[in-house]
């Protein structure tokens, strides 16, 4: 197994946070905690994005959780990031962190779909409006609160909720209304889920692989793909997708940064403090910072290069809502109708 262990950039990794908000996001650091003498123990953290940027969403928040705990620890604790899933993949990462094996992982909630089939409400197409509407259900006891408790029972903790709305990109026409999108044929994720709801729209759902995406646009095997904004500007695709569909939002890409219950069980009660404070504090840099400002990046570079983006009209927008209403009541038994309905309770 190969292990990629990422130094602690201390200086440079603090200047690059404190540039996009490091601020914004972090408290006064604590008192410094009493450790036994001579404790010391190695906390690893498993995510697959890249380690060449300490920029990139997932890879910043375990960057920054271990210059944090490393220092207040004054080296107790050491930290050990394995990137682009070196260690494990998103799934085994999940069960490595419930039984212990390792402490943290940053993940997307689709697969967290294994543990709870709550977690698809976030790939029920066009039930959440916006971002605000997505974090008060993320908030909700009877929404997010909810799903945390579920995995809490199962050895897992929740520290953070990490949203990317995922929009429909294509390659010359853009979706003005319902009958733009009949007959185009839209790269998705393989979910079921995901296929039903292109297929709702008159549109054929094609799971392709992602590295096949711009040959098959160029091609004309695919008209269209729905992905994130800034997935499509790192990946060059913006070359062949000229326009996006930005509102509704199909879905979100929801992500959790979780940590390991058995893990934290196992140490001294202040190191316990520190460590769990510093998982808490660091994981909004995924979202609040990183995230946000790699997706603005990503929208003024594509608009500078003549990307067409389009909004629907209320009208329109009520079209598509009544089309995606069938396949999202086609999915919400098995998913749960009391997180279903609090979700659309906390509409505006």
């Amino acid at each position: 197994m190969k292990r990629v262990l990422v130094s602690g950039l201390v200086v440079i990794t603090l200047l690059i946070f404190s540039s996009i908000g490091w601020a914004e996001v972090t408290k006064p650091a604590p008192a410094m905690p009493k450790i036994p003498s001579g404790y010391s123990v190695t906390l690893k953290i498993a995510h697959s994005m890249p380690a060449a940027d300490p920029t990139y969403p997932k890879h910043g928040h375990a960057v920054a959780f271990k210059e944090m705990v490393e220092s207040r620890t004054k080296g107790a604790v050491k930290v050990e990031i394995y990137p682009l899933a070196q260690l494990y993949g998103d799934p085994e990462a999940v069960v490595a962190v419930s039984n212990g094996t390792i402490f943290g992982a940053i993940v997307d909630t689709p697969v967290l779909t294994a543990w709870d089939k709550g977690f698809d409400i976030f790939s029920l197409a066009g039930l959440f409006m916006d971002v605000d509407h997505l974090q008060r259900f993320i908030a909700s006891n009877k929404g997010g609160k909810a799903l945390e408790k579920r995995l809490e029972a199962k050895g897992l903790k929740v520290a953070y909720w990490v949203s990317a709305p995922i929009h429909i990109f294509t390659v010359k026409q853009p979706i003005n209304k319902l009958e733009d999108v009949k007959g185009l044929k839209i790269r998705t994720q393989p979910a079921a889920i995901i296929v039903e709801a292109m297929k709702a729209l008159g549109a054929t759902g094609v799971p392709i692989p992602i590295g096949e995406l711009y040959t098959a646009a160029q091609t004309g095997m695919i008209d269209g793909v729905a992905t994130q904004e800034f997935s499509i500007q790192m990946r060059k695709l913006d070359e062949v997708f000229r326009c996006c569909l930005l509102d509704p939002i199909v879905f979100f890409n929801n992500g959790a940064s979780v940590y390991s219950i058995a893990q934290l069980g196992k140490m001294p009660p202040a190191v316990q403090k520190t460590v769990e404070e510093a998982w808490q504090e660091t994981a909004p840099i995924h979202e609040k910072t990183l995230l946000e400002k790699w997706t603005k990046d990503a929208h003024n570079k594509m608009l500078g290069k003549g990307m067409t983006f389009t909004k629907l009209s209320p009208e329109e927008k009520a079209r598509f809502d009544k089309v995606w209403g069938s396949v999202r009541m086609k999915f919400t038994p098995e998913i749960g109708m009391d997180l279903y309905n609090e979700a659309i309770g906390l509409r505006k």
